[in-house]
């Protein structure tokens, strides 16, 4: 009824002013793409393609804290992020505090952190036309299509056949052959899809480097050897969500591998937070709701049948 479109139409205000802030505020180069002030905005907290801009970090700067991940995590000193790392991460948060939660000491643009908000922008598009606003479903399209144009502009490397992250500093593509490089597939869900030639490179190295792996997608692929560490967070395990992601993206052969992979990986190990590639381990937290929920929408279907 009216009623419920007009709180849905009130909601969409506030995602559209949460998508307009990540243009104006995480976008210091200019150049139509999401950088990220600090590696938890993405997500994938120690995922190398950060390593040389928190080389720049001084450590020694850090607040005294405690890890209270250690409680939580058997063996985390081998499973997570290192005490180096936290205490880089800690440096940073008081950066982006004193400098009103905009760029401090650190700026990577982000190919998922990109990608994910275009997509989200087509997303938002579809809800307001569906609630009646036009004029916020055209807003939201061009800002799409901008981002899908930055995206290609910058980010895109033909030599490697695939996306890469770009250091905010320096300007410079950031070569490491991570997962997140591959998640702009999910442009081609999108009235924004990535050119053939792109696509079909992205598949050609997913296929190669990652979905050879036993138990994929792993966050850093075996090939990459001075870097990859099967169990180390989001060097090497592979995770539920970014397979979720990508999966929707893939050719339908592709697409029901991974699944049924992924399933068969869950059932074995259980719901954990994130798994070895290798030997498909459970890692990490245990009873880990994202990856309960993505199994349920996956089983869903087989379960309606």
């Amino acid at each position: 009824g009216e009623g419920l479109v007009g709180r849905v139409r009130g909601m969409l205000e506030g995602v559209e002013r949460s998508h307009v802030w990540f243009r104006e505020q995480r976008d210091p180069a200019g150049i139509d793409c999401v950088s990220i002030a600090h590696p938890w905005e993405s997500g994938m907290d120690n995922c190398p393609a950060w390593d040389d801009a928190m080389e720049r970090i001084d450590p020694g700067l850090a607040p005294v804290f405690e890890r209270r991940d250690k409680d939580k995590v058997a063996n985390a000193a081998q499973e997570r992020p290192t005490d180096d790392h936290y205490k880089r991460y800690a440096v940073l948060v008081k950066a982006i505090a004193a400098n009103n939660y905009g760029h401090g000491l650190f700026a990577v643009y982000c190919p998922l952190m990109t990608s994910l908000l275009a997509k989200a922008e087509v997303d938002l598009a579809r809800l307001a036309a569906r609630a009646g606003d036009d004029a916020m479903a055209a807003r939201a399209m061009e800002r799409a299509a901008t981002l899908s144009r930055g995206m290609m502009a910058h980010m895109w490397s033909a030599k490697l056949g695939r996306f890469t992250f770009v250091d905010g500093k320096t300007k410079e593509q950031i070569k490491p052959n991570a997962i997140g490089c591959y998640v702009p597939l999910v442009m081609n869900n999108t009235p924004f899809p990535l050119p053939e030639e792109a696509t079909k490179a992205l598949l050609e190295n997913l296929a190669r480097d990652f979905l050879s792996a036993p138990y994929p997608l792993p966050s850093i692929p075996p090939s990459e050897t001075e870097l990859f560490d099967s169990r180390r967070y989001w060097r090497g395990p592979s995770w539920v969500n970014i397979n979720y992601l990508i999966a929707e993206a893939l050719p339908a052969p592709m697409r029901e591998d991974l699944v049924a992979r992924t399933l068969d990986m869950i059932a074995k190990a259980g719901f954990y937070e994130y798994f070895d590639p290798i030997t498909g381990e459970g890692i990490g937290a245990d009873s880990f709701s994202w990856t309960a929920s993505l199994a349920m929408e996956w089983l869903k279907p087989l379960m309606d049948n």
